[in-house]
């Protein structure tokens, strides 16, 4: 998919992918193919275009982002089949984004990248409402 390759190009140097770290970047990624391939609720708009100005992530691993996308694909198979899959997946992605401007960040793109099956914007879905709670918790107030 040429949006991910936009997104995870290890040529970028944008300022966000300056101040991302891999395990970030690999965060963001799985989450996103996470609603290509691990949701029934999402699809990727087909009319999603990326500004020039959109932020890209960039790519520092030792293996190719194609490598990457292939074996992360897996992994969320193989999560969806398990009861608590989702949760364990989710988790994962949390600890992963270590800053919440990078968590608002991989939320903004999951809105901006996908709808609804009933063309509803993303963030009304179940999904990103539950990956928002893990993403970015709400503090307890203080009294």
């Amino acid at each position: 998919m040429k949006i991910f390759d936009r997104l995870f190009n290890k040529d970028s140097r944008s300022r966000l992918s300056q101040k991302s770290r891999q395990n970030e970047r690999e965060a963001v990624a799985d989450l996103l193919l996470y609603g290509v391939y691990g949701t029934d609720e999402l699809k990727l708009r087909e009319e999603v275009v990326l500004k020039a100005d959109s932020p890209a992530f960039g790519w520092e691993s030792g293996i190719e982002f194609n490598y990457y996308r292939h074996a992360a694909i897996n992994r969320i198979h193989e999560m969806v089949t398990k009861d608590d899959g989702q949760v364990v997946f989710l988790t994962s992605i949390a600890e992963r984004l270590q800053s919440s401007e990078m968590a608002s960040q991989a939320l903004e793109l999951l809105n901006a990248l996908f709808t609804t099956d009933d063309g509803k914007p993303a963030r009304e879905s179940d999904f990103y409402r539950k990956t928002r709670t893990f993403l970015l918790p709400e503090k307890p107030r203080s009294r």
